[in-house]
């Protein structure tokens, strides 16, 4: 939300493709972001329910990336595709690390 409020520069030809984004896709964005934070959270305090936000997460961004792909949806302007897929990697990796603490049982309640 702070590329609408002015707090990160862009190029004029990133503006352009901000503004011709879908509503929806900047709420489901937010959404994401929620989620991920709320894992975070309950990963620090060793929650078992982190196991399962996180694994919502990541299903949902594979599902969005895969939805991008297959529509044709090009990049930001100056995005390369390694800036693009490099975080879902992290994402599935932070996955796999939860759930080798699930198995273990670190996590509770």
């Amino acid at each position: 939300m702070a590329l609408y409020g002015g707090l990160v520069p862009l190029t004029p030809e990133q503006e352009q493709h901000i503004a011709m984004m879908p509503k929806f896709t900047v709420v489901f964005a937010a959404f994401l972001m929620a989620l991920n934070l709320a894992g975070g959270i309950l990963l620090a305090l060793r929650r078992k329910i982190a196991f399962y936000l996180l694994s919502v997460s990541a299903g949902l961004n594979v599902c969005s990336l895969t939805f991008n792909i297959f529509s044709g949806a090009a990049p930001a302007p100056g995005v390369s595709i390694a800036q693009t897929i490099v975080p879902y990697l992290v994402l599935l990796g932070i996955l796999f690390f939860v759930f080798v603490l699930y198995r273990k049982r670190v996590l509770w309640r």
